[in-house]
């Protein structure tokens, strides 16, 4: 995994990634190139910054990296939301946060409920990649909303609830 000493302009992407969780907001920053995507490390821990301004700033100073870098904000506050069924689940939400925990959870080392490949775990996954109605994908005029069995519910809120869990530790 790309430490602090290899941000270079070998990355097709690099972001300054937001979580809020609870009262709290934390940076880090995530890299996309021809063979993985995930995040920026100091040693074995996620890098974290305490604003937009310091992770821009120590990109911008450490790197000869010229596009232009945006920010992307995951509200973790409202997959606890989804999880608890305070506000109405969102496909696209979910699947972004499932994804973005993916990428942290390879960066990490930390395991990760989303990362396992049985059958049900890939149905869901599925079912959230098509509920996204992608127009590429969905070539027809109908929308597609997923719908989950039980077996599928319990799984999926196990997946969210651990990714919880991952971006709590990492924040520490």
């Amino acid at each position: 995994m790309p430490r602090l000493q290899q941000v270079e302009p070998q990355f097709d992407c690099l972001e300054v990634i937001c979580f809020t969780i609870d009262e709290a907001e934390f940076y880090c920053i995530w890299f996309s190139d021809d063979k993985t995507d995930g995040f920026l490390l100091d040693g074995s821990k996620l890098k974290i910054f305490s604003s937009n301004d310091a992770a821009l700033t120590f990109l911008k100073s450490f790197s000869s990296y010229k596009k232009t870098i945006k920010t992307t904000t995951y509200n973790v506050n409202e997959i606890i939301q989804t999880v608890m069924r305070i506000i109405p689940f969102d496909p696209h939400i979910v699947l972004d946060f499932w994804n973005i925990v993916d990428d942290l959870s390879s960066s990490t080392g930390i395991p990760y409920e989303g990362n396992k490949k049985d059958c049900l775990t890939n149905s869901i996954y599925d079912k959230l990649f098509y509920g996204n109605n992608l127009p590429t994908i969905n070539t027809s005029t109908r929308t597609y909303t997923p719908q989950f069995t039980s077996e599928e519910q319990i799984r999926l809120t196990t997946i969210l609830e651990d990714g919880i869990s991952i971006i709590r530790k990492v924040n520490l």
